[in-house]
């Protein structure tokens, strides 16, 4: 605990430190207080009339995950922030660290059986899951994985116009007032680092393993004050929110 501590303060001084804390600690009310604070540091609620970006990104720039929960980037009280402060981008871990990534490629690349994974034993042991829950999962992502490597990466649209009449919910996600497409969210920090939010881990890890060369859509949520927005929105589109796939949406 008290080494955790040091690291981030290390990372992200004494304001990421408190955040974190609020985050952990104090169960009551917290996400209001949270998102009071994120105001403070220029992030908004995505409101109907919210712009929202989409850039298309080689996998390999996305190179670390998200390693805080504070800022809320799914749900009714989603945020959004473009030019925003504070020290948020610091509590980050590499990627190619985390649990999803980790288990995949064990599998596809080292033959490894998922019952091995760090995944699944987190799910057994810790979750309490059922065998054959996980074993469906995971036969799921085999089907993706292959998919990536005969036929590309393709959109949440694509997807969804491919799946038919079953669980079309899927993908989209209630975002504020927004109705968004489940792809792939990324934060810009103040180096112009990729961060991983949310959604899509296991398909931008199954893109990375499968060495796809080309570019998947990324919804961009937040982007530090310290980088050049107008370079980001130049390579950049604004999703066009007004037509949602679905009525029922993740929550």
């Amino acid at each position: 605990m008290i080494n955790r501590t040091f690291e981030i303060h290390n990372k992200a001084g004494i304001e990421g430190l408190a955040m974190k804390c609020i985050d952990n600690y104090f169960p009551v009310n917290t996400e209001t207080i949270l998102c009071s604070l994120c105001k403070m540091q220029g992030f908004e609620r995505i409101g109907v009339n919210s712009d929202v970006l989409l850039m298309y990104v080689n996998p390999k720039q996305i190179q670390y995950v998200r390693d805080f929960s504070y800022i809320p980037n799914t749900g009714k009280n989603a945020l959004v922030g473009y030019g925003v402060r504070g020290n948020w981008d610091k509590l980050h871990k590499d990627f190619k660290d985390c649990r999803t990534f980790r288990s995949m490629k064990m599998v596809f690349e080292d033959g490894a059986e998922w019952k091995d994974t760090p995944f699944y034993q987190r799910a057994i042991n810790s979750k309490g899951q059922k065998h054959s829950y996980l074993k469906s999962k995971c036969n799921k992502w085999e089907l993706m994985y292959e998919s990536i490597k005969k036929t590309g990466y393709k959109k949440q649209k694509q997807l969804y116009s491919e799946c038919g009449a079953n669980n079309k919910s899927q993908f989209q996600i209630r975002t504020g007032d927004l109705l968004l497409p489940a792809e792939i969210r990324v934060a810009i920090g103040r180096d112009g680092e990729f961060i991983h939010l949310s959604d899509g881990q296991h398909r931008l890890s199954a893109a990375k393993i499968s060495n796809f060369d080309g570019k998947v859509p990324a919804i961009i949520q937040f982007i530090h004050g310290n980088v050049n927005f107008k370079n980001i929105r130049g390579k950049s589109e604004v999703l066009d929110t007004s037509k949602p796939l679905v009525e029922e949406v993740k929550q």
